[in-house]
Parts: C-alpha cells; structure tokens; sequence
C-alpha cells in the first residue's frame, strides 16, 4: 500500500510539473508572439509615418513648383514687358537723359534676375539638375545676394551621386537651416562647410550672430520640420550655440539605405 501511494504521489508531482512546464511554454509563446506582433505594428507604423511624411512632402514640392512657375511666366513676363517699355523710352530723344528712367531700367534688371533666381531656387528639380553640391553652391550665392550677410560654401570633398528624391530632401533641410540663419541670427557671415567620412554625408551651417541658450534650442516648426526630413534618410540635425558666439547647425546623412526604406539609395 505505501509503495502505491508513493507512485501516486510520484505520478501527480510529474503530472504537474509537466502542465507547469506546459503553462511556462505558454506563456513564452504568448509573450513571444506579442512581441513579434508589436515589433511588427511599430515596423508598420514606422513605416506609415514615412509614406505619410513624403505625401507631405510632396505636396509641398507641387506647391513650391506651382509657385516657381507663376513667378516665371507671370511675374517674370510682366518685368521682361516693363523692362522693353523703359527701354523703348530710352530710345525717344525725349526721355533719353531722363536719369529716372536709367535707374527704373537698373532696378527692373535686378528684379528679373532675383526673380529668375528666386524661381530656379524654389522649384528643387531645377536647381538640382546639375546635382546637389551646385545646387547648394547657388543657393549660398543667392542668400549672399539677397542678405545682408557673407556666405560661404566649403567643401572637402566631392559629393556622392544621389538620388533626386534624397537630394531634394538635403537641399530642403539645408534651405530651411539658411533661412532660419537669415531671419533671426544677425549674423554677418555664414559658412556652409561639407564633408564625406566612412559613407556618411556631413553638412555643417556655421553663423556667427547672436545665438542663444541651449536650453532654448526649441521644437519650433523649423527645426521640427529638418529633423522630420533628416529622420527619413535615417539621418539627423544637431544645433548647437551660445548668446553672442553664433550657432551652428550640424547635418549627418548616411550614405548607405536607411532601414525599411529606400531613400537612401544612391
């Protein structure tokens, strides 16, 4: 009789250690399976947010096109006009000396090229035919031309051949970084400096106006605007700066494919 009780008692420690054994192997799973299943919901919530990032951005290139094509053949048209009619008064005897007139004929010059600048600088896929170091080039002569600052652009080395899509995101972060330099340093000098290292495109935008605290970095519409944009080409931007001593705005894009994407295929 004990020696039944004991296979008895034998029996139902087995028993239960195999269902404890079956409840952990479980549970595993179940964790198992949600963490692959949550992994899984974030990879497709990443990726949503970056169709959905590049939606916007493309509609905001269509805006800027459109906006870049009514300035070429509206307002553009209208000064080329003005510029033939200031012209043609030149050629009366009767106006000929007007000194007015020779200023309005220099002036309405200066406006046609602005205009054609402004229009080749806004439209991305213009100023990007010739690729996007020149583009950047440009856009550096035109904010020399336009403010009252002296820019620079500094380079080490050639830049990579580049997709039209990653270009046009890298001049975009660039623009917004100089246009915030414009509106709000003071500064009267800028330097755009950019280097390639270990497959990693690094542009750096250096101003020395007034700066500000780094606490006071922000998450301002222009900043958040940037890093959104870097972030798509697994990218980021870092600003740095100080009261007095300028600010600096650093920009690193990896050459390579970021994951899950492919913009970053060059």
């Amino acid at each position: 009789m004990p020696k039944e009780e004991n296979d008895i008692k034998i029996a139902v420690v087995v028993v239960t250690a195999i269902i404890v054994i079956l409840v952990l192997f479980i549970g595993a799973l179940l964790i198992l399976s949600y963490a692959v299943r949550n992994r899984s919901l974030r990879k497709q919530r990443n990726i949503l947010e970056k169709q959905s990032m590049l939606a916007q951005l493309e509609t905001r290139e269509q805006l800027l096109k459109n906006v870049s094509q009514e300035l070429h053949d509206n307002i553009g048209q209208v000064a080329s006009l003005l510029k033939i009619g200031i012209e043609t008064l030149l050629q009366d005897p009767a106006y000929s000396n007007n000194p007015r007139l020779g200023k309005l004929l220099e002036l309405n010059r200066k406006l046609i090229k602005d205009v054609r600048s402004i229009s080749l600088t806004i439209h991305a896929d213009k100023s990007l035919n010739k690729g996007l170091e020149q583009a950047l080039r440009k856009q550096i002569e035109l904010v020399s031309q336009l403010g009252n600052i002296q820019a620079i652009f500094e380079t080490n080395a050639s830049f990579p051949p580049l997709t039209l899509e990653k270009s046009s995101i890298i001049y975009r972060i660039c623009q917004e970084a100089l246009n915030n330099v414009l509106k709000h340093s003071e500064a009267k000098q800028l330097t755009l400096f950019s280097t390639v290292s270990e497959n990693i495109l690094i542009l750096e935008i250096v101003d020395n106006g007034i700066g500000f605290p780094e606490n006071k970095t922000g998450n301002g519409s222009g900043l958040v605007n940037m890093k959104e944009r870097a972030k798509l080409l697994g990218g980021t931007v870092v600003t740095h700066s100080e009261p007095t001593k300028g600010t600096s705005v650093e920009i690193t894009i990896p050459l390579s494919p970021p994951a899950n994407g492919n913009l970053g295929k060059t």
